[in-house]
């Protein structure tokens, strides 16, 4: 084989291998959750002690409340000269 051939067979290789591992990645996924839903695998949950992002019972700031403390701050700042 030539430079050229060799230089062409791995520039496939390089960019076939991610897009196979891609495809075959959302497969494993597809079908394993399939399995999950039809019962035939155990529903996975994180441990109650780990944080999960976006979980944070503390705050619960009603929108309501929000806008109207903005807009008493706002005719606050008006009325200061």
């Amino acid at each position: 084989m030539t430079n050229v051939q060799w230089l062409l067979l791995v520039l496939a290789i390089v960019i076939l291998v991610p897009v196979l591992g891609s495809v075959t990645a959302g497969l494993f996924r597809k079908w394993d959750f399939k399995r999950q839903v039809e019962g035939k695998r155990p529903e996975r949950r994180a441990d109650k002690s780990i944080k999960l992002p976006g979980e944070n019972p503390e705050v619960n700031v009603d929108m309501d409340t929000e806008r109207l403390r903005f807009e008493a701050q706002m005719k606050q700042n008006r009325r200061m000269p």
